[in-house]
């Protein structure tokens, strides 16, 4: 996705404009970010991360399948699929690693 989705946005969405071009890069770092913010101050007031996990794996996997539906004239289903896919990609990696991190007791962060 990080790589495929600069040069398809390009090619499909963006038009002559380099801003326009840059926007629709940066989505997906964007989306990352937000899914630093999405950890650090909703999942905790959620709690069930293991339920988390469930539920952005399975919206992962609806969003991948709508990306088969967007054509060339789908400009803004094209942007929201693909924010919500960068969150939902990234945020249970930080979900996983923070969940492994804190998890491990003493005798296992000898190594770290």
């Amino acid at each position: 996705m990080n790589v495929t989705w600069p040069r398809q946005s390009q090619l499909l969405f963006a038009g002559p404009d380099p801003i326009i071009r840059g926007l629709y890069a940066a989505l997906i770092p964007l989306a990352s970010i937000t899914s630093g913010f999405l950890l650090a101050f909703v999942c905790p007031r959620i709690g069930h991360e293991r339920w988390q996990l469930v539920f952005l794996m399975v919206m992962e996997c609806a969003l991948i399948g709508s990306l088969a539906s967007i054509g060339p004239n789908d400009r803004n289903q094209a942007i929201a699929t693909i924010i919500f896919l960068g969150i939902s990609v990234a945020l249970p990696q930080l979900l996983s690693f923070t969940m492994i991190s804190l998890g491990l007791g003493r005798e296992f962060k000898d190594d770290m």
